[in-house]
């Protein structure tokens, strides 16, 4: 028995949306271990998803050169910290994620807890230009929020003898399933709509 144009019809629609709740509508997916922050997955940045990994440590196990750098200009770096300011720090049934900085992985300070997202080292002064994001407790007198570009000689040092600053390590999500099984269906509907005719 043929299907029907107007099931035809009612099907893709309903993939279509089907795809574009799995693409676009979930917000990023918190990683968090043991109460604290690590990361997220799914972070929406200037419409390109990433994953987000927080490290706490020396600046050069992470940052080898410059290829390692996940942002090539402030620009991009200021969409990255507005990423985690509106996505990733937030409070949750997990944890109060944006009123309590200390549960931030690597962030010991009831205070702030200060991201790092560089975008250029000079390895001959080891400087390190960053823009950071800063996330402040819960009525803290100081603002939160991405702040100006900070240039410091500390490409060797160690965030880890630091309290509340952090790096974060940027990689690209790979093309979703949801893409590749979206293009399934699409086939599959047009062998349908071949058989209906």
């Amino acid at each position: 028995m043929g299907i029907r144009k107007t099931q035809f019809n009612s099907l893709a629609a309903a993939m279509a949306v089907t795809y574009l709740l799995a693409t676009n509508a979930f917000a990023a997916n918190l990683i968090v271990e043991n109460g604290q922050l690590t990361g997220a997955t799914g972070v929406d940045v200037d419409g390109i998803l990433y994953d987000v990994q927080f490290l706490d440590g020396f600046y050069s196990d992470t940052f080898q050169d410059e290829s390692d750098l996940d942002t090539t200009s402030e620009a991009q770096a200021r969409l990255f910290g507005q990423a985690l300011m509106d996505q990733v720090f937030v409070d949750t049934a997990e944890g109060l994620f944006d009123s309590d900085p200390e549960l931030t992985f690597g962030c010991g300070n009831l205070n702030e807890c200060i991201v790092w997202i560089p975008f250029d080292i000079d390895f001959n002064t080891f400087e390190v230009t960053a823009v950071l994001a800063i996330n402040r407790r819960a009525g803290a007198i100081q603002p939160e929020g991405v702040r100006d570009v900070l240039g410091v000689n500390n490409y060797l040092n160690n965030f880890a003898d630091d309290t509340n600053w952090v790096y974060a390590d940027w990689q690209v999500v790979p093309v979703p399933a949801a893409a590749w099984l979206f293009g399934s269906a699409l086939g599959l509907l047009g062998w349908m709509k071949r058989r209906a005719n």
